[in-house]
């Protein structure tokens, strides 16, 4: 558990907390209640991922009381409710990060309620949130195309028709996990024609759909030199052992991906390790 706090001038008044992390703690409702009697003010971040004991009347209690937040993640909890969600999006208006990993709860509607009224927000992680859709892509890329972080791992039901329209409005975009969906070839291409500028680092993992040609024009077109290309843009490893043999000449495929590993080398450029 991490604690952060600021000393108000009125000593009499005790520390005030503003950031507050428990994840995976075994805590329920009677600690968060406590933690909003004194400090619904202050608190600007709080992270109660997988603290799976508490309820949607908690979270909603969150989401109502502490409206100075600017980072909450409460993924992996698997109590939360549609009601919890609209309170997120109604309230918290000064949110900047909203880690909603693993709620079944989350769909395209509640996705479109987030977006559209939590003005600020730039990193938004939907990671495994099987219900999912392109159309959640289309409302990020409608009401927040100024968004910087999104995870879209493991959201199955994520493909190229939904990419499209991240890679055409999103042109901020600096992270992009959509491993274990099922982005293609055209989506790949989409992000290399439009989001190359900013794009630091994208996650294709177990996406079998994606060929070598898609990956080659992502290396082709990254201009920001000083990014590793290889971990930074694509696990090549990953997408080379997962590609259908009779779509890639792998012998060929193998070579290229050498080839820009001794490039990245050669420019003594650090591979990101997870």
């Amino acid at each position: 558990m991490r604690v952060c706090g600021t000393q108000p001038a009125d000593q009499s008044e005790g520390q005030s907390l503003q950031s507050l992390s428990m994840n995976g703690c075994n805590i329920t409702d009677n600690a968060i209640t406590a933690l909003l009697k004194r400090h619904y003010k202050s608190l600007i971040k709080l992270e109660i991922f997988g603290c799976h004991a508490l309820t949607a009347k908690c979270l909603t209690s969150v989401a109502t009381e502490c409206v100075h937040l600017e980072n909450l993640n409460i993924g992996r909890i698997p109590k939360a409710t549609d009601v919890c969600l609209a309170k997120i999006a109604s309230n918290l208006h000064k949110i900047t990060t909203l880690n909603l990993t693993g709620l079944n709860v989350v769909r395209d509607r509640a996705v479109h309620h987030i977006v559209k009224q939590c003005s600020k927000l730039e990193n938004l992680s939907l990671s495994t949130c099987l219900q999912v859709t392109d159309v959640s892509l289309v409302e990020i890329s409608t009401y927040r195309t100024t968004i910087k972080y999104l995870d879209l791992s493991g959201c199955k039901k994520v493909s190229d028709i939904g990419i499209q329209a991240l890679a055409r409005s999103c042109l901020q975009l600096r992270y992009l996990d959509l491993s274990s969906t099922n982005t293609g070839k055209r989506g790949v291409c989409l992000l290399a024609s439009y989001c190359y500028a900013t794009l630091e680092c994208l996650k294709l993992s177990f996406c079998k759909e994606v060929t070598a040609d898609a990956i080659e024009k992502l290396c082709k077109t990254c201009k920001r030199r000083e990014l590793p290309i290889i971990s930074r843009w694509v696990r090549v490893q990953e997408i080379m052992n997962n590609c259908d043999s009779s779509q890639v000449d792998l012998t060929l495929f193998k070579a290229w991906a050498a080839m820009i590993m001794m490039l990245v080398l050669s420019n003594h450029l650090l591979l990101a390790h997870e």
